[in-house]
């Protein structure tokens, strides 16, 4: 990238020629003003950031250059500024692609999403895995460690789960192609996780028995709402561990979500935290006063709803089931 930079006053002007590669929307703008380099949380940018942040202005075929202005409100700021980001070196390029925290079935997808965009049709097994061996992940990988290799036996069952779970199916050449399901994991924010928990508590049910409960309480088995925190007593063994799943039984939920709420747990208290956060959402769609749904979850009130159950897709409004919170009986936390 070419840069000229310019110092002046409590401003910073750096004027990048219209070769400065960075990612982003190609909008063209002749001039960018950076009024602060701090992410929300008081987190500074990276210096490869505010390099992106000034490859904002100049745009190939819009303008010679473009002009880019760092605001700085006294001579010490300016200094810094200057010194950490104006002439510092970007910081070397580190992928994701091999975190320890990625779902191989993630990077299948994503590699299938961009064989459709490309040619539009879908890959063979060895083709996906010659593909992420010739990653970029896969050279960093293989640099920090000698003799490195991607486990092809991994990548084989992460092939298969997603096949099982229908995000993936094979043509008639015997590619794999992206179905409905696995576009979705692929071209959203959704975790492929999340997909594959909500195929194994809905695919054995029939239409007619998912509901809106059933629903709420299936998403409570996914990655982005386990990562949701929600009070939760965990050293009660007896009383909360069987109330909310009753209360979702109550409610319609049938035995194969409440089964599925113990699958992928990691802690011995999730499966009954995902069950109370069902019943939170159930409480607020029904249109309780929020002082009352925070007094039944802190304090282990339960609903009592008189044995009835209240699907939310039965047509039954909650508003107006007669429950007895207000004067239920306390059930203390156990130990």
């Amino acid at each position: 990238m070419e840069e000229e930079f310019r110092r002046s006053g409590s401003g910073l002007r750096v004027i990048a020629a219209t070769t400065t590669l960075a990612m982003g929307i190609n909008t063209p703008a002749s001039s960018v003003i950076i009024a602060g380099l701090t992410h929300p949380g008081d987190e500074p940018y990276s210096v490869a950031e505010y390099k992106n942040l000034v490859g904002r202005a100049g745009r190939l075929g819009f303008a010679e250059k473009g002009a880019s202005y760092l605001l700085a409100l006294d001579p010490r700021a300016e200094h810094d500024l200057w010194s950490r980001y104006v002439k510092a070196t970007p910081e070397d390029l580190v992928s994701r692609f091999l975190d320890e925290k990625t779902d191989p079935r993630s990077l299948i997808i994503r590699v299938l999403v961009a064989a459709r965009r490309a040619a539009g049709e879908g890959a063979a097994s060895e083709e996906i895995v010659e593909f992420l061996e010739s990653s970029f992940g896969a050279f960093q990988a293989r640099r920090a460690s000698t003799g490195w290799q991607w486990s092809r036996a991994d990548l084989v069952l992460a092939l298969a789960d997603l096949e099982q779970h229908h995000l993936l199916e094979k043509n008639a050449a015997g590619a794999f192609e992206l179905t409905k399901l696995g576009r979705l994991a692929g071209e959203s924010a959704a975790e492929v996780g999340s997909i594959v928990a909500l195929v194994d508590c809905l695919a054995s049910l029939q239409p007619e028995e998912i509901s809106d409960p059933v629903l709420i309480a299936a998403a409570q088995t996914t990655v982005e709402v386990d990562q949701v925190l929600f009070p939760i007593n965990k050293k009660s063994t007896q009383k909360e561990p069987q109330l909310w799943p009753n209360e979702l039984r109550g409610q319609g939920v049938p035995w194969q979500v409440l089964n599925a709420l113990q699958r992928g747990i990691t802690e011995s208290h999730q499966a009954t935290l995902r069950a109370k956060k069902a019943v939170a959402c159930l409480l607020f769609v029904s249109g309780r006063a929020m002082n009352e749904i925070e007094r039944v979850l802190t304090l282990w009130w339960g609903l009592w709803w008189s044995g009835r159950p209240y699907p939310l897709g039965s047509g039954t409004d909650l508003r107006s089931c007669t429950c007895c919170c207000a004067c239920c009986r306390d059930i203390a936390p156990d130990a």
